[in-house]
């Protein structure tokens, strides 16, 4: 189990909506934590697809709004945050191929 050595500031995470929060909070955490953020990415974009789908909205568009704003925060880490979650976000994710900003 990974400990964390320094509390996770969350304060400033503002977002347009739930999804940019989740994926926002997801990148962020998995960093601080040093965990796989290309696993994270799939892995988030995925349960979004899936809880769309099931709560009966678009899904290739939530899953788009979350891809985008994993990426965007990935690069505000840092360039090779966001490349490997841009790579990984790239998909298929439930057969959806993303074209990403």
């Amino acid at each position: 189990m990974t400990k964390i050595k320094k509390e996770l500031d969350v304060s400033g995470v503002v977002a347009h909506s739930p999804v940019e929060a989740l994926a926002s909070l997801i990148i962020k955490t998995t960093v601080h934590t040093g965990g796989d953020v290309a696993v994270a990415t799939q892995d988030l974009l995925r349960g979004v697809f899936h809880s769309a789908k099931h709560i009966g909205v678009d899904a290739e568009q939530a899953v788009s709004e979350a891809a985008d704003r994993a990426v965007k925060i990935g690069y505000e880490i840092g360039a090779d945050i966001g490349d490997k979650v841009k790579y990984a976000a790239q998909g298929p994710i439930e057969g959806i191929k993303l074209e990403l900003k």
